[in-house]
């Protein structure tokens, strides 16, 4: 349950994270040239290992977010065995959920479960949060479809607002009549 995968996680700036690399590859999910190569790839972009990785096939989801679960001390949620509170949407506006890869997924007390697929923001989502003063917030993983899909279902209409205005007015359909 989300609740309990989320447990212990208040202590993670007590926590020590551990490298992806070396428990990918400690795990055998990973070898030393499929990773080398990942390195290479990740020199001059603004994109996390593990996606690098999951996106060359060296390793699949379910490694990867096993690893980073491991490698951050958090647990992970299975997003489809609990319904959305669509009373936690006031606590990451849409802006920062699309930014960040998050959304506030549930609560257990006075401790708001938030999704992310990238635990290496967790300082930047943590302090996005607008909880109550008497509430924390406690992050666990999730694949990033089912981030995605959780998103759109708590700010759906929000972020179809956002998008209205994305394309430049020259080549946006906005003006037709």
């Amino acid at each position: 349950d989300m609740a309990r995968s989320a447990a212990g996680v208040m202590a993670r700036a007590r926590r020590r994270v551990l490298p992806l690399d070396a428990l990918l590859l400690a795990r055998g999910a990973v070898d030393a040239g499929a990773l080398a190569a990942a390195h290479a790839a990740q020199r001059g972009l603004d994109t996390p290992l593990g996606d690098i990785l999951l996106a060359h096939g060296a390793v699949t989801e379910a490694e990867l977010l096993s690893a980073q679960a491991e490698a951050h001390g958090i647990g992970i949620a299975d997003l489809s065995r609990q319904p959305l509170d669509p009373r936690l949407a006031p606590c990451l506006s849409a802006e920062d959920a699309l930014h960040l890869d998050a959304v506030p997924v549930g609560r257990a007390g006075r401790i708001v479960i938030v999704a992310t697929p990238r635990p290496d923001r967790a300082d930047a989502i943590l302090a996005a949060l607008n909880l109550p003063p008497d509430h924390r917030a406690a992050l666990t993983i999730a694949p990033r479809a089912a981030v995605t899909t959780a998103q759109i279902a708590l700010y759906g209409e929000r972020m179809a607002r956002l998008a209205e205005g994305q394309a430049p007015q020259g080549v946006s359909c906005r003006g037709w009549r």
